[in-house]
């Protein structure tokens, strides 16, 4: 088995996949990029290679990508490769993250924070109050929704969410769980709105002006998953109106965010660059599902985290 690792890995881990398969060999690339003078030998690949670099390996059978979303990988449904993915190695960061954000937009630290820089000591600005009590509104209840909604229910929050099925019952973290054309009941429900759903062809779109229209006034509007599930431009003039409170965004349609739009400037407005589920340790924990993942290969066994190409997620 030729084995391919499109990342820089360290030693001991090097070790444990030739344990793993100690009749692979193994060549490690700095990135995805190397591999393009490998392509006729892998057979395995971990790392994010491109959908051409997959269409142009003729003896690869499976690639463990590094990363949770596959869109990039939607056109290659009905290939043979194998695709599987890192999901759940962020959702713990993805969840703080969303929660950092919800106590910054509630506590008004972005303001606090301007009046330090001023070295204004002005006890006025007031404090909107704690999140226990307020209601969060999740929109996609995958591993990353679960994540959040245990966390938000330490804070002593609401939650209900919606997806694309919904079960017979909620589970515990959760208030109501429905499904998603339940969608406009939640925005009108909630302090707090998430957008923790898979970019699909259903999903593009999904929260338009009219879903943005029903959010309570004062509202807060979180977006860690794509940035074309929402309408960008809808959202801003929501933003410059007041209508909403403010919004924490780390996904946009175009990305890097152009230096002219108008969300880095945006007082109620918090801007990262597609980092919000990232972590010290999230690499190794990609190649943890990448040896579990080996391990069962080698074994014949269902492989964990397949995507789904024909659903998209």
């Amino acid at each position: 088995m030729n084995i391919a690792v499109a990342l820089t890995e360290t030693p001991s881990r090097l070790g444990e996949l030739k344990l793993l398969a100690p009749e692979a060999e193994v060549r490690v690339m700095p990135g995805a990029a190397a591999l393009d003078e490998h392509l006729g030998w892998v057979e395995v690949a971990f790392g994010n290679l491109t959908p051409e670099q997959i269409r142009r390996a003729p003896r690869l059978r499976w690639v463990q990508l590094n990363s949770t979303g596959f869109e990039p990988y939607l056109s290659l449904k009905g290939s043979p490769v194998l695709i599987t993915t890192a999901r759940g190695v962020t959702s713990k960061a993805g969840a703080e993250h969303v929660m950092a954000m919800m106590l910054i937009l509630t506590r008004r630290i972005l303001e606090f924070q301007r009046r330090q820089r001023e070295r204004v000591w002005d006890r006025r600005p007031q404090i909107v109050g704690t999140l226990a009590e307020q209601t969060l509104g999740i929109v996609g209840f995958g591993a990353n929704g679960q994540a959040l909604a245990k966390r938000a229910k330490a804070m002593e929050m609401r939650v209900i969410a919606v997806k694309r099925t919904a079960p017979d019952f909620a589970p515990a973290d959760v208030d109501a769980l429905w499904a998603v054309d339940r969608l406009d009941e939640l925005l009108a429900r909630s302090d707090h709105v998430a957008v923790l759903i898979p970019l699909t062809a259903e999903t593009r779109g999904l929260i338009g002006e009219s879903q943005l229209d029903r959010m309570k006034r004062g509202s807060f509007f979180y977006n860690v998953s794509r940035g074309g599930i929402v309408d960008e431009q809808a959202l801003l003039a929501k933003l410059r109106d007041g209508s909403l409170g403010g919004a924490a965004l780390d996904v946009f349609e175009q990305e890097p965010l152009p230096a002219e739009s108008p969300f880095w400037t945006l007082p109620n407005v918090l801007v990262t660059p597609h980092l919000g589920a990232a972590w010290g340790g999230m690499w190794d924990a990609a190649l943890d599902v990448f040896c579990e993942n080996l391990r069962r290969f080698r074994a014949g066994a269902p492989l964990i985290n397949v995507a789904d190409l024909a659903r998209g997620y």
